[in-house]
């Protein structure tokens, strides 16, 4: 991971990937007096340096071993979206990342998230964009075949890879279930990655020439989706 760093900041000093644009949300919305929720929230939470600054930080995860390795959070609850308890209250902040493309019931699953939202508070998010080709390949393989790969190319444990159905992996269905939800949109943007082809130096310098060249005329769509939308 280190020597694929250095070749990015070498090939490419100026690359922005989707976590940059996520914790420049989080460094926004969250702040001291903030209730935050963090939905699908794991073992342990990308971004936590700006976590840490919420007043109160609940954290859901229907794996309840991963959730209990979870240490950054005051409340944890073992539960999906649908039957996240109404009684934990409102927050300012709900936090989804690599949480969407798992949803089985969009509809019903923003609408409660939209529930658990205080007025003018924030719904900020990452995950893939169903019309990116590495996502299209990923969602013809089994489970069973992207454990296996995301162990050896990325290390990942296979118990913390989980299925997905992608039924809400577009900019245009994300804001169609999030109005429906009452939210309106502030920002989204679709970024590119790199990271998924750091399992070999050649391939990820070959990626960067893409990127700097024919990725420049945005023929293929971006890898990653990520934004925030406010309460209304």
């Amino acid at each position: 991971m280190e020597k694929s760093k250095k070749i990015i900041n070498l090939f490419y000093p100026n690359y922005k990937d989707v976590g940059y644009f996520f914790k420049k949300y989080l460094d926004k919305y969250v702040t001291k007096d903030a209730l935050l929720l963090d939905i699908g929230c794991g073992r342990q939470s990308f971004g936590d340096e700006y976590y840490k600054k919420a007043k109160y930080k609940v954290g859901v995860d229907p794996d309840e071993e991963a959730l209990k390795d979870n240490k950054l959070m005051d409340k944890k609850v073992c539960s999906d979206i649908e039957n996240i308890p109404q009684s934990l209250g409102k927050f300012d902040v709900i936090i989804a990342q690599w949480v969407l493309e798992h949803i089985q019931n969009p509809k019903e699953d923003m609408k409660k998230i939209g529930s658990l939202c205080n007025k003018d508070g924030h719904f900020i998010f990452m995950t893939t964009n169903i019309y990116s080709p590495v996502t299209l390949i990923s969602k013809v393989l089994s489970t069973g075949i992207k454990k296996k790969l995301r162990r050896k190319l990325f290390n990942i444990d296979e118990e913390d890879t989980y299925p997905t159905v992608y039924k809400i992996n577009s900019a245009s269905k994300i804001d169609y279930f999030l109005k429906e939800a009452g939210f309106e949109k502030v920002d989204i943007k679709k970024v590119g990655v790199l990271t998924y082809f750091s399992w070999n130096d050649f391939v990820l310098v070959g990626k960067i020439f893409f990127d700097k060249t024919i990725g420049r005329l945005n023929i293929l769509p971006k890898t990653h989706i990520v934004g925030v939308y406010k309460k209304i």
